[in-house]
């Protein structure tokens, strides 16, 4: 089972990504986390189960702090940005990859994800990748609300998790589970 943490601001659609990833579905009246949550789904990819726990938590800055308890014990971070919101990019560049790379784990994987792609951006694109390449870590850009990127950016980070390279011939969902609701309205 590998362990994921999804950190960034509030609003930039973390909880929205990981409901899209675990259910399919977007909710248009999500309310801010404020407390941390996780799910359980597994994937077979190539052949092999990927099971993946994955770890909600709060953006807001009262609550980093709670936050750091859950990306310090994980392997794979997705640190978060909203591409329709230039101070959530620059909260990345100046807060979230620093506090990421300095307090998780040794040889932490992050994934810089530019969510709300669907969306008219203020945050240009060549800036993301340039930001991605700088930290060497992996970028992508998804839609929590359609659902593009979300199955890519999961695989990406199963194949890591099992160090493989090969091109994704077959990914099937395999079990889903919840194991603390998130909080609707």
């Amino acid at each position: 089972e590998i362990k994921v943490a999804i950190v960034g601001d509030t609003a930039v659609g973390k909880t929205s990504l990981l409901q899209q990833f675990y259910t399919g579905k977007f909710n248009f009246s999500q309310i801010s986390t404020t407390a941390a949550s996780y799910f359980k789904k597994t994937l077979e990819i190539n052949g092999q189960l990927v099971k993946y726990q994955v770890w909600d938590t709060a953006g807001q800055e009262r609550f980093r702090a709670l936050s750091a308890n859950y990306y310090r014990s994980s392997p794979y971070v997705i640190v978060v940005y909203d591409v329709t919101n230039q101070k959530s990019f620059e909260e990345v560049k100046n807060y979230w990859l620093n506090e990421v790379k300095t307090k998780g784990q040794q040889g932490v994987k992050i994934y810089l994800v530019g969510n709300k792609n669907d969306m008219v951006r203020t945050v240009p694109k060549d800036q993301a990748l340039a930001l991605a390449k700088q930290h060497t870590i992996k970028g992508f850009e998804v839609s929590a609300k359609t659902g593009a990127g979300v199955l890519d950016l999961f695989t990406a980070i199963g194949k890591d998790s099992q160090g493989v390279s090969k091109e994704v011939k077959k990914i099937d969902v395999i079990k889903d589970e919840i194991m603390a609701p998130i909080p609707q309205k």
